[in-house]
């Protein structure tokens, strides 16, 4: 199995999502790997970062940006990792339960 298979699988799996392309599905211009070699450039977008579609949510901003020394651009995910605070809220409880003698006992 080659390895974009293994990799495509475990996306699909894990239902993640690569954050850039999610944030730009349009935009082909920008490479994370450029090669430039006797008058001939190489490039394509080698290096993502994946997270659960579950909390795409959290991810702010990304980008990609060139680094120096390296023909690997640099690939940054701004997201928020703390857990969301929810607001005041009624607890519901099933009126049946107060009919049940081993709950009340437990409770």
């Amino acid at each position: 199995m080659a390895a974009t298979d293994v990799l495509r699988e475990i996306v699909d799996h894990h239902s993640l999502v690569d954050v850039w392309r999610n944030h730009r599905p349009d935009d082909v211009s920008m490479f994370t790997f450029v090669q430039v070699e006797a008058h001939q450039s190489r490039h394509s977008r080698l290096d993502r970062i994946y997270l659960s579609r579950f909390h795409l949510s959290r991810a702010h901003s990304s980008s990609i940006r060139p680094a120096p020394f390296s023909d690997h651009h640099l690939a940054t995910v701004t997201a928020s990792l703390c857990a969301e605070r929810l607001g005041p809220a009624y607890c519901h409880i099933n009126n049946s339960l107060l009919e049940d003698v081993g709950f009340l006992a437990s409770f």
